[in-house]
This record gives C-alpha cells, sequence and structure tokens, in this order.
C-alpha cells in the first residue's frame, strides 16, 4: 500500500510541476540566451534556452573524431585509445574528458559571456547543449556526483555567479544525481593559470586543492566539471585530490576544449 501511495505522490507531483510550467512559459515566454529570440513551437517545450539557429552556428564545427583520453579533435582513423599527439605524454589523473568543442568562434564568445555576473543563463544554456551533444557519454558512464572545479574564497569577492558552478548544478539535474558545490576547495591562492606557460600550470596548481568532505568522495564515480579546459592541469591536480580522497573514478566534462596557450585551465 505504502509503494502505491508514493507512486500516486510522485505523479501528482510531476503533474503539478508540468502545469506549473506550462503557466510560467505562458506567462513569460522563453527567449534564446544568446540571441533573445523567442523560442515556440517544439523548441520551447525543450529544457535548453538556445534556439534552433544558435544552436547550428555553436555546432557548425561540432568534430565527430576526438581524443578519448583528452577530448581535442583528431584526424580520422587514428587510433586514440591511449591519448593523441597533444596529451599522450602527459599524466593525467582524470579518465577522460568531454567537450561541445574547439575553444573558438562563437563558442570562445559565449564562454566568454558566462564569466560575467550576468553570465549565469549561458554557462547553463551551453551545459545542457552538451549533455544533448554529447549524451552517449553520459548515458554509457554512470556518475554519482557532479563536482565543480573550485575557485578560492578570495576569487568569489563580488562575483555572483560561478561558472563551474552552474555548469555542474545543470548537469546534475540532466543526470538525476547530487551535485557536490563544496566538496573541493581552493586552499591555496596562485597565479591565473592563462597567464603561464604550459609548463608551468602543473607546479602552479601543486597542492592547491583538498577534499573537504572525504566520506561524500570514497568509492564514488565522479564527474568533474569546468568551463574551458586547455593543457588539463587543473583538472589533473584536482581529479588528483578526490582520488587521494578514495573517490573510485574521475572523468571530466567541460563546455569547451582549448589548444595551445588560450583558455584557462
Amino acid at each position: 500500500m505504502s509503494n502505491a501511495i508514493l507512486d500516486i505522490a510522485k505523479t501528482s507531483y510531476r503533474l503539478s510541476r508540468t502545469i506549473l510550467r506550462s503557466g510560467v512559459d505562458m506567462l513569460y515566454p522563453k527567449t534564446c540566451s544568446l540571441c533573445a529570440v523567442e523560442i515556440e513551437g517544439i523548441e520551447a517545450s525543450h529544457h535548453s534556452l538556445i534556439c534552433s539557429d544558435c544552436r547550428l552556428r555553436l555546432l557548425a564545427h561540432e568534430e565527430r573524431d576526438l581524443c578519448k583520453r583528452c577530448g581535442i579533435p583528431v584526424g580520422p582513423h587514428l587510433d586514440v585509445s591511449r591519448g593523441c599527439a597533444y596529451c599522450r605524454n602527459d599524466r593525467f589523473s582524470f579518465t577522460r574528458a568531454v567537450s561541445l568543442g574547439v575553444y573558438r568562434g562563437l563558442l570562445k564568445s559565449v564562454c566568454q559571456r558566462s564569466k560575467k555576473n550576468y553570465g549565469e543563463p549561458f554557462s547553463s544554456s551551453l551545459a545542457q547543449l552538451l549533455y544533448e551533444v554529447r549524451r552517449e557519454f553520459f548515458k554509457v558512464e554512470r556518475f554519482d556526483i557532479v563536482v565543480p572545479v573550485p575557485h578560492r574564497w578570495s576569487e568569489r569577492f563580488g562575483r555572483r555567479h560561478i561558472p563551474a558552478e552552474t555548469i555542474a548544478r545543470t548537469l546534475a539535474s540532466c543526470l538525476n544525481v547530487s551535485v557536490g558545490i563544496s566538496i573541493l576547495s581552493k586552499v591555496r591562492k596562485t597565479p591565473a593559470q592563462s597567464t603561464l606557460p604550459p609548463s608551468k600550470r602543473r607546479r602552479n596548481l601543486s597542492k592547491a586543492f583538498q577534499t573537504s568532505k572525504p566520506k561524500k568522495v570514497r568509492g564514488k564515480s565522479i564527474l568533474l566539471v569546468d568551463d574551458v579546459l586547455t593543457t588539463g592541469a587543473t583538472a589533473h591536480e584536482t581529479a588528483k585530490t578526490l582520488l587521494a580522497a578514495k573517490a573510485s573514478r574521475v572523468e571530466v566534462a567541460v563546455l569547451a576544449r582549448g589548444i595551445g596557450t588560450i583558455g584557462q585551465a
């Protein structure tokens, strides 16, 4: 009997949410977070706040052949199961990284806008699009918790929005798993990664992170998220911290994959 009551309660809750969402959409029609055009019809029923035109522009140069280790675009018919020319000689603590695409053009522009105080809709919409485009990755891999790359407390002053945290909340909602905003913390002030050459980025972040809630990490499969990944130094160091706290596995999802010295991570 208790299970039947629970099923009825869940159905009622879903119905109430659908009715409420429909009412809100009627009063406040959805608009594209990139071009502000009103989203109508089938598009309006979609969770993403990116219209079809902007979606096509964002994915115009989407690469199908990606390194299975670092997520960078590679040529067709190459064996990249153990890495590509960019990452083969690097040691990463995370297993794999995925992204929407290369940090250039419109994607780069939107990522930069997402860093502003008004940038939450951009981060959320791109994260939703990432989930849709890389659905196969998210479907095959099983995650227990989504964890954002943390900022040091002093870096948060005057900021109403942290992209990595918005991305984490959005992906956690898509995956129907918990989000661990405070699981990782940055305990040492460091120069911005974007100001350093790749050769110095790992040293810059050595012992910069710690796990404040190790019990929530132990034995868990973790999706680590950030906005941009370039050399992988930040993702490597944060993943290493999570693995030291006995996480079973760490994989990375970012909005964009930087090449060379662009980006911040």
